[in-house]
């Protein structure tokens, strides 16, 4: 099977270098290229949809200083990672489709890095996420004494604890990158099979079990449990922050405080004919304000999606990785075992569409839950309809 997949992990090659004339393949009808195709106009969209969301985040000035880099950080892998389905699915639909041998050679050219890289992405997004989780649920504590976490906070804080956890994402998975390798097959009467990426020997016997194990830990279930157990804790203390707003709330008058430090809702009293003005206390410079915990709201249910969307299409991987790791027979073609079956092709590409998708739509994402974003955003589209003119309009509030 060409490794032209950017969900699946290697599948295991049972047969021996000099037993095949051919490299592994699978189908391609006019419905899956035009599906492919599809898909990499949406791809394409979100590539430009996450360079605007990481020009917004990254220009933002506000004198609350939020922090706004690992939202960027993972804008940019999920751009990134939009590129590498249209490299590595789009184009490969239209050399299968087309029968073009010079875009095939192009494909075998950058194939092993890209392949590479698409690891390495999927890897690092479930860190950014956690990252960002991290920081949400700092906010809710407001000011924090802990050394460390002040020290991970600063913006050189955030500066290393980034490059130093793409450092390790890329040492975790350098062995992909040199545990594969481009083969020939110069016997093969099919010139767009005469040619695959596959694992080597040391990669298959030694390696492929362990970085099954990888997978499941750094990739799976170690995120998915942090990122659990983050978003359950930021809502208990969101949850309790609002109880305590809520007992706050008194029938007071009115002008013993300023109009800045109440809400008022007029009702009629149950217990009088007297109009009475219920008054909620609101503290100033707190986290456990109106504001502030409306802004902390929607950043929250926004990570919360995002987080999901991560979950699901990882969800599907894990099912496909040990569907390959086991050897499946629905995976395989009857009639031809070097051919994939039309389950594993379309299940295949179901997984990589989820992939591509949840890092394309993040910018929707964004605008449709975050009204904070959804400003900023608007104020850029203003700023680029208006370029003509001189005036400067930079986001106002951060994430």
């Amino acid at each position: 099977m060409e490794y032209s997949k950017l969900a699946n992990n290697f599948s295991a090659i049972s047969l021996a270098d000099d037993a095949r004339l051919c490299s592994e393949s699978e189908h391609y009808s006019t419905t899956r290229f035009l599906e492919l195709s599809m898909a990499s106009i949406v791809a394409f969209a979100g590539v430009i949809g996450n360079i605007i969301l990481l020009y917004v985040l990254l220009s933002k000035k506000d004198s609350s200083a939020k922090p706004t880099l690992y939202p960027a950080a993972l804008a940019l892998f999920d751009c990134l990672l939009c590129i590498v389905y249209i490299l590595m699915f789009g184009l490969d639909a239209i050399i299968h489709y087309s029968k073009s041998y010079f875009l095939f050679v192009i494909y075998n050219y950058y194939i092993k890095e890209v392949y590479f890289l698409s690891k390495l992405i999927q890897i690092s997004i479930p860190y950014m996420l956690i990252f960002g989780n991290i920081e949400r649920l700092i906010w809710t504590f407001g000011r924090i004494k802990n050394k460390i976490l002040i020290n991970t906070q600063s913006k050189r804080g955030r500066k290393w604890t980034l490059s130093l956890t793409i450092i390790f994402c890329i040492i975790a998975r350098s062995p992909i990158y040199f545990g594969f390798k481009m083969v020939d097959y110069e016997e093969c009467n099919n010139v767009m099979r005469s040619k695959a990426l596959e694992p080597t020997e040391w990669f298959l016997n030694g390696y492929g079990g362990f970085d099954l194990y990888a997978f499941i830990i750094l990739q799976t279930f170690f995120p998915f449990f942090v990122l659990l157990f983050l978003n359950f804790v930021i809502i208990h203390r969101m949850s309790r922050k609002s109880l305590l707003t809520a007992n706050q709330t008194s029938f007071i008058p009115t002008g013993k405080l300023d109009s800045n430090e109440i809400s008022i809702t007029r009702k009629v009293s149950s217990c009088s004919n007297n109009l009475s003005v219920t008054l909620t206390l609101k503290r100033k410079n707190s986290f456990t304000n109106l504001k502030m915990d409306t802004q902390m709201r929607n950043a929250v249910i926004t990570m919360t999606i995002v987080v999901a969307s991560y979950l699901l299409s990882n969800s599907l991987h894990l099912i496909l990785t040990m569907l390959e790791q086991t050897n499946s027979k629905i995976l395989k073609n009857d009639e031809d075992p070097s051919m994939a079956s039309l389950f594993h092709t379309y299940f295949s590409d179901l997984v990589s569409f989820v992939y591509m998708f949840t890092s394309a739509a993040r910018i929707l994402i964004y605008y449709i839950c975050n009204p904070v974003i959804r400003k900023d955003l608007q104020q850029f589209f203003k700023a680029i309809c208006h370029m003509g003119k001189s005036e400067k309009i930079e986001p106002v509030t951060a994430v």
